[in-house]
């Protein structure tokens, strides 16, 4: 755990700030993600782990956030190719 924030905090604050671009999103990118969503999360929560001791929480979630958004949009774009 780093700093007050598990890492099951860390993905529940993320889904939710996903929610606040489109209600839905974050179900969407667990979706298209897959198997995968787990070990990003794992990985973002890792790398970010400094940030969050320092209590940088809405930044990291905002960047993190726009990540998943921006890798939710390539999928979908490849999926219609």
């Amino acid at each position: 755990m780093y700093g007050s924030i598990s890492r099951a905090k860390f993905e529940r604050l993320l889904a939710r700030r996903l929610d606040k671009v489109r209600v839905g999103t974050a179900q969407r990118a667990k979706a298209l993600i897959g198997a995968s969503w787990r070990g990003m999360i794992d990985d973002m929560y890792t790398q970010n782990a400094e940030r969050l001791i320092a209590n940088q929480f809405a930044i990291v979630m905002t960047e993190c956030a726009d990540m998943i958004v921006q890798l939710v949009k390539s999928i979908q774009s490849n999926d219609r190719r």
